[in-house]
């Protein structure tokens, strides 16, 4: 399943936000998962892409005030969601110049 996400960094850690008892959230805690993020540069004809790999986990609430102060705002209204983290094991990408 793909969803795409508005995610900030904290630590080395992507965080993002999804909806309580939504399909991503059902489907993927405690799952491998992987983060995608891309670039080009259409006038360069140059760009790069990286791949994050890691378990997902429901953010731990001791950490909620630093997760509120982070830029990451849903993109669809929402009643209510809840921040997960991933803990990125593996990364690995490309450029492309």
């Amino acid at each position: 399943i793909i969803f795409p996400v508005r995610y900030a960094m904290l630590g080395g850690d992507p965080v993002f936000r999804t909806a309580k008892g939504g399909r991503l959230h059902r489907a993927s805690l405690d799952q491998v998962l992987c983060l995608e993020i891309d670039h080009f540069d259409m006038f360069e004809h140059s760009g790069w892409s990286v791949l994050a790999t890691g378990r997902l986990s429901i953010a731990p609430t001791d950490r909620a005030a630093a997760y509120d102060r982070l830029p990451v705002v849903p993109w669809a209204p929402q009643q209510s969601s809840r921040f997960v983290e991933l803990s990125v094991e593996l990364v690995s990408g490309r450029s492309i110049r």
